[in-house]
């Protein structure tokens, strides 16, 4: 009997998916969820934090909430990160991004513990007198 309980349970866990084993999303699904768009993203807790605007040649626009724009762009790493710029600042900020129940999860690589939540219904990215 126990051993039949046991099998059931290694069963069960192997269909489950594990969060460790979860892959983050390549550049290219990336890019495709994301082109063309803008994405509010919130921390847990849905407390606003930005918005960024996704242009072909992976050019983005990027707010903090309540804050100025700035143009940036974004590369995929060798370690499957997906690495943001925003010059003049020329440090990566990089993220690994997941698909959950269709909304981005990203994950700041330096910061496991940082984690944003893509807003499903965000209303757009305002930036006055700025070009993109």
């Amino acid at each position: 009997m126990l051993r039949r309980t046991l099998v059931a349970l290694m069963a069960l866990m192997l269909t489950q998916p594990a969060n460790a084993a979860e892959k983050p999303l390549d550049p290219d699904a990336f890019d495709a969820l994301t082109r063309g768009r803008t994405l509010g993203y919130a921390r847990p807790g849905n407390t606003a934090y930005g918005t960024e605007t996704y242009f072909r040649d992976r050019r983005v626009i990027w707010s903090y909430e309540g804050e100025a724009c700035k143009s940036g762009y974004w590369y995929p790493a060798r370690s499957g990160e997906i690495c943001f710029i925003y010059p003049p600042d020329e440090t990566p900020q990089c993220w690994q991004f997941f698909l959950e129940n269709n909304l981005l999860r990203a994950q700041f690589s330096n910061d496991p513990t940082a984690i944003l939540y893509e807003v499903k219904d965000h209303p757009g990215q305002t930036c006055p007198g700025f070009g993109s």
